[in-house]
């Protein structure tokens, strides 16, 4: 059976996981795939996912992982290297993850976006303001920053040391952008 390739690109909200992988998908071998914009692509068709949203919640690894496949399966081919962006967030999506979606994948890096909490939070009220997301507000914002170092930061040595590369996403985009494409030999 074909796999597709897969990196998951992690870290905190407004950590720069959207923006690095934006300009990775110029190089057609990438694919970027992002829960989170598949999510608020959704919205309007359930009021229940915009109030999770706007509490900051988590939405059920089993409406997210099927969101990724149905996102995978019609728009990635197997030449292509998805960037999954924002998942796993915690041990449930890892469980989901393992359970129900690992067998499509051959999972070649985890990237790890680390950045201060002081700047993701400016970052995330900047594109607030310039945006119509809901959840970056300031104090949603400190709750998704919260999560990603309770649930997150947590799961993240589940991996294999030998594909865990972190990053540091302080400085400009193209600096992010350049240590990526320095570290990657695919």
């Amino acid at each position: 059976m074909d796999k597709y390739k897969l990196i998951f690109i992690m870290g905190g909200p407004a950590s720069g996981k959207g923006t690095l992988c934006a300009k990775l998908t110029k190089d057609k071998k990438f694919a970027h795939v992002s829960p989170g914009d598949l999510v608020r692509a959704k919205k309007d068709l359930n009021p229940e996912l915009n109030e999770l949203m706007k509490d900051g919640k988590l939405l059920p690894s089993s409406f997210i992982g099927k969101l990724i496949m149905e996102q995978i399966r019609e728009t990635v081919t197997f030449d292509q290297i998805v960037l999954l962006d924002g998942f796993p967030r915690d041990q449930d999506n890892l469980d989901y993850y393992l359970g129900e979606m690992a067998n499509f994948f051959d999972l070649i890096g985890v990237f790890v976006l680390d950045c201060d909490d002081e700047t993701m939070l400016n970052r995330a009220v900047k594109r607030g303001e310039n945006t119509a997301r809901i959840d970056d507000s300031r104090e949603i914002c400190k709750k998704r920053i919260e999560q990603y170092h309770d649930k997150t930061e947590v799961i993240i040595n589940n991996f294999d040391k030998n594909i865990i590369q972190h990053i540091s996403s302080k400085g400009s985009d193209d600096e992010t952008y350049n240590t990526f494409h320095n570290m990657i030999s695919y």
